[in-house]
């Protein structure tokens, strides 16, 4: 079955459409999809910090 894109993943980071692969870690208490290594040290040495919990404002919830 096809997801619609506006239901596929992004990339937590550079938000990326994340089809098949990413690699799932929880920051701020929520699960959050990276397109990978290097999203995730972006995230974690300038978004976060900079931005706070509004750093995952524009990143929708995971659903299962």
């Amino acid at each position: 079955m096809y997801r619609e894109v506006s239901e596929m993943p992004k990339c937590g980071s550079c938000g990326k459409l994340l089809n098949v692969d990413g690699i799932e870690v929880v920051r701020l208490s929520r699960a959050v999809m990276f397109c990978s290594e290097r999203c995730i040290e972006v995230f974690d040495t300038y978004k976060e910090p900079k931005y706070g919990a509004d750093a995952l404002r524009s990143v929708p919830e995971l659903v299962r």
